[in-house]
């Protein structure tokens, strides 16, 4: 059953146990939502956050949204690819 959207139109389902289904008109407040929930469950429910998944049906469509949300909200996340390590915010920091 879905919960019906919120301010931001975006709708919510929990399925079976703690997985949830977000759905929203757009990629962005698609993630700022699942941003919200990881959240949540990790700074309110005490979840770990290594126990926390996201899955999307198509990785490169979302690789660089995720990035970019994920950062703003301080939510460590791995994509499982690589990149040089230049590209890596922390080694820019250190750098300067």
């Amino acid at each position: 059953d879905w919960v019906a959207p919120d301010a931001d139109d975006v709708a919510i389902s929990e399925t079976v146990g703690p997985v949830f289904l977000v759905k929203a008109p757009d990629t962005e407040r698609e993630l700022r939502k699942i941003a919200k929930l990881i959240k949540h469950h990790v700074l309110v429910e005490g979840v770990s956050a290594d126990s926390i998944a996201v899955v999307v049906r198509e990785k490169s469509s979302y690789a660089a949204e995720i990035r970019r949300i994920f950062g703003e909200e301080g939510i460590a996340f791995s994509l499982d690819e690589r990149m040089p390590i230049s590209d890596i915010p922390a080694v820019r920091a250190v750098r300067k």
